[in-house]
C-alpha cells in the first residue's frame, strides 16, 4: 500500500540557503571573544515571610546582567513541588529589573540555583536586586508574599570595562526564494551579540531554523542564537556568543515557513511518497519525529514549479486509518490533508 501525503502553500516551507546578514564597524581597537558566563561570584541573601532568595553568581556586560538564583520557603513539603514566581510588579523599581519588564521569573523552592536574564547596571550607583512581594504555589493554591528583599551585589572592580559595548552599522538586506532579512542594529558586549532583524516576505512568514554565526563553530557544529525578544511581524532580536570588538559580523539564515495569507492565490502543493522514505531513514510517523525530504521522494506536483520541501514533522502519529478534516493544518509543520492509496 502506498502512503503519500500533500503539502499545500497554505504553511509551505521554504528553504532559504545561505542567506547572510554582514554588519560591521571600522575600529582600530580590539578585544573581545569568548567570555565565560558568572565570572563574578556572590553570597548574598535575603529573607522575609519565610522565602529566601539567594544569588551565587553574576555576570555584568553593557547588554545585560546573568545573575545565578535561587530561592527557598520555609515548611514546604519535601514531596511537593512548589514554585516561587516573582511577578513583573514584584520588582521595585530604579534597581535591577528583568529584561523583559513584563515577564515574571519562576524558581522552584529548595531547588537549584537557575540563571536568569536582568537589563544591564550602569557604572554608578549601587548594583541591587529589590523584590516587594512573590507568589508562592504549592499546588493547592497560590499565595502572595509581601517583603522587602534586598540583595545587593558586588561589582567586578573593572566594571566599566565590563559594561563596555559596541554599536554595528548594519549591511544590505539578503534575499532568496521571496524572503528578505533586512539587518536593523546589533550591538556587541562583553558576554553576548545581539543582532535584530526584519523578515519580509509572504505574509505569516515565520522561521524554522536558529540563525547561526557565520564562520564560527563550536565542536565542529554552528553556533546558534535563539531568538529572545520579536514576535510574528515584529523585528526579531536574537542573542549569540560574544564576538571580537571592531570585527565585521555575518549571520545565516536558512529556513522559514510561509503562510500566503487566505484567497492569495491557488493552492500549490506537492505530494510525497511516504512509505520508502519512512521505511530508508527508519522513521515509523510516530509523533514528535521527522524525517528529511529528497527530490526523488516527490510524487507529483500541482505546477511546472514545485514547493520547495526539505523536511517533514509528525507532530501527531500517522496511522492506516488518519484523518484530517480538510483544511486543517497541523501545528509545527507545513503538512496538511494526510491521506492513504
Amino acid at each position: 500500500m502506498r502512503r503519500g501525503r500533500q503539502v499545500g502553500a497554505v504553511t509551505a516551507i521554504v528553504a532559504v540557503l545561505a542567506v547572510s546578514v554582514v554588519l560591521g564597524l571600522p575600529s582600530d581597537d580590539r578585544q573581545g571573544g569568548s567570555a565565560p558566563a558568572l565570572t563574578s561570584p556572590q553570597d548574598v541573601m535575603a529573607e522575609s515571610g519565610g522565602v529566601t532568595l539567594a544569588i551565587s553568581g553574576a555576570e555584568f556586560s553593557g547588554t545585560a546582567t546573568f545573575i545565578e538564583l535561587a530561592a527557598r520557603v520555609a515548611g514546604a513539603a519535601p514531596d511537593r513541588v512548589t514554585r516561587v514566581s516573582i511577578p513583573a510588579m514584584g520588582w521595585v523599581s530604579g534597581n535591577m529589573a528583568p529584561a523583559d519588564l513584563t515577564a515574571s521569573i519562576m524558581l522552584i523552592a529548595n531547588g537549584p540555583a537557575t540563571i536568569q536574564r536582568l537589563r544591564p547596571v550602569s557604572a554608578v550607583g549601587p548594583v541591587k536586586m529589590v523584590v516587594s512581594f512573590v507568589d508562592v504555589d504549592d499546588g493547592r493554591g497560590t499565595r502572595r508574599i509581601s517583603g522587602d528583599w534586598v540583595l545587593e551585589l558586588k561589582p567586578p572592580a573593572d566594571l566599566t570595562k565590563a559594561l563596555r559595548v559596541e554599536t554595528l552599522s548594519p549591511g544590505a538586506a539578503a534575499a532568496a526564494q521571496g524572503i528578505t532579512v533586512r539587518p536593523l542594529r546589533a550591538t556587541r558586549s562583553t558576554t553576548e551579540t545581539l543582532v535584530t532583524v526584519a523578515l519580509e516576505g509572504p505574509p505569516g512568514i515565520e522561521q524554522l531554523a536558529l540563525p547561526s554565526l557565520v564562520g564560527a563553530s563550536v565542536n565542529g557544529g554552528p553556533v546558534f542564537g535563539p531568538r529572545i525578544a520579536g514576535g510574528p511581524g515584529e523585528p526579531l532580536t536574537f542573542s549569540f556568543p560574544p564576538t571580537d570588538f571592531a570585527a565585521p559580523l555575518e549571520i545565516q539564515f536558512t529556513e522559514f515557513i510561509a503562510s500566503p495569507a487566505a484567497g492569495g492565490g491557488a493552492a500549490r502543493w506537492v505530494e510525497i511518497r511516504l512509505d520508502s522514505l519512512l521505511a530508508r531513514q527508519g522513521v515509523t510517523g510516530k509523533g514528535g519525529e521527522q524525517a528529511a525530504v529528497d527530490a526523488s521522494d516527490m510524487v507529483r506536483a500541482s505546477d511546472d514549479e514545485p514547493l520547495i520541501v526539505t523536511g517533514i514533522g509528525f507532530p501527531e502519529p500517522i496511522g492506516e486509518t488518519d484523518r484530517v478534516h480538510p483544511g486543517r493544518v497541523l501545528p509545527g509543520c507545513g503538512w496538511r490533508d494526510p491521506h492513504h492509496r
